[in-house]
């Protein structure tokens, strides 16, 4: 019996060492661990445009512009000031320039299209130049004139200008220029030039 007791409690005491063992063992481990986060941030995207120059941001991703085409009236060698035809009125043998700008203020490339809607209801026969006089597009009614290409704006980078040319090239007596004179004595025809910029980020 005492025998048997003996071996009972070695049994015992065996069984406890090791399970303090394996407990041990357990709670000895290391261990760690590790969380990790970033932040994107949006790039700006802010086109201007204007006529002096771009001060003016567009708010969407197009915008028309305001602009005084017939400011500056020249004579039909695009030089000289125009002393022949009442001040801000147009008549066979006109001619003019304005330009549009454009600056790219945003933190991505972006590609900027000018391009010009024209009102003529009387069929004025109006030209416009947008390659600096190498080429001309008639301005008839309803016409939507653009150049070849749009303005690449680097990040950084300064204002572009897209340089407009205008004519009413003069025909001697044609007749429909004197037409058109002889309906402004009751209601002066009309034409309307709205400029259009839509301005796109480059991929």
């Amino acid at each position: 019996m005492k025998n048997k007791l003996q071996r009972f409690m070695i049994l015992v005491l065996a069984l406890t060492i090791v399970s303090l063992m394996l407990v041990s063992g357990t709670y000895a481990k290391y261990t760690s661990s590790a969380t990790g986060s970033d932040t994107a941030t949006v790039a700006k995207w802010a086109i201007k445009v204007g006529t002096t120059s771009a001060d003016t941001l567009i708010t969407g991703s197009s915008a028309t512009v305001s602009f005084d085409l017939f400011s500056t009236i020249k004579d039909s060698n695009g030089s000289d000031a125009e002393t022949d035809v009442s001040t801000g009125l147009i008549a066979p043998g006109t001619s003019g320039a304005f330009s549009l700008k454009v600056k790219n203020e945003s933190e991505v490339t972006a590609e900027a299209l000018v391009s010009l809607d024209i009102t003529n209801a009387n069929n004025v026969p109006i030209q416009f130049s947008l390659d600096g006089g190498s080429s001309w597009q008639d301005g008839t009614d309803g016409a939507t004139l653009a150049p070849a290409s749009g303005m690449t704006l680097a990040i950084g980078s300064a204002e572009q200008t897209l340089d407009v040319m205008w004519r009413w090239i003069f025909n001697g007596n044609d007749a429909t220029d004197t037409a058109l004179g002889v309906a402004a004595q009751t209601s002066a025809p009309t034409v309307i030039v709205a400029a259009s910029i839509v301005a796109n980020q480059v991929d």
